[in-house]
C-alpha cells in the first residue's frame, strides 16, 4: 500500500518458478555470498515442496531445472570454511616430556609454569627446551 504497486506486483521473477541464471545474476549472486546462500534454500526450498506434490515425479522437466540450478548455485560458493589446528596441546606435551613433576625443584617448576602460560598465551615457546 506504500508502494502504491498491488499486492501481485512484486519483483522476484522466481516466484512463477523460472530457476534460469544469466551470467551477470550468477556473479552477482557469487559476489555477495549471503544472496548465495539465501538462493540456494530457496531452491531447496522449491525442491521439498515439490517433492510434497502429488503426481511428483523426478523425470518433470522443472525437478531436474531445480536440480541444475542448485548445482550451478553450489558451484558458486566461496569455501570459507577454514580448520585452525590448536597446536598447544602437543607444544606443552613436548615441554612436560621426560619431566617427573614429583622432583621438580620449586625455581625449576616455576619456570616450567611460566614457560607454559607463556605458550598458552601466544608468546610462543622462545624457551621450550631449557629444561
Amino acid at each position: 500500500m506504500v508502494t502504491g504497486k498491488k499486492k501481485s506486483a512484486g519483483s522476484n521473477r522466481r516466484s512463477a518458478g523460472k530457476v534460469e541464471y544469466s551470467a551477470e545474476e550468477l556473479a552477482a549472486l557469487q559476489a555477495d555470498q549471503e544472496k548465495l546462500r539465501k538462493e540456494i534454500r530457496n531452491i531447496q526450498s522449491k525442491k521439498s515442496i515439490m517433492k510434497s506434490k502429488e503426481g511428483f515425479s523426478e523425470e518433470d522437466e522443472r525437478w531436474l531445472a531445480l536440480l541444475t540450478a542448485e548445482e550451478q548455485l553450489k558451484a558458486l560458493r566461496a569455501d570459507t570454511r577454514t580448520v585452525v589446528v590448536d597446536e598447544t596441546k602437543e607444544k606443552l606435551a613436548a615441554m612436560f616430556n621426560g619431566i617427573e613433576v614429583n622432583n621438580l625443584k620449586a625455581a625449576d617448576a616455576k619456570d616450567l609454569l611460566a614457560q607454559a602460560l607463556a605458550l598458552i598465551k601466544g608468546k610462543g615457546a622462545e624457551n621450550d627446551n631449557e629444561n
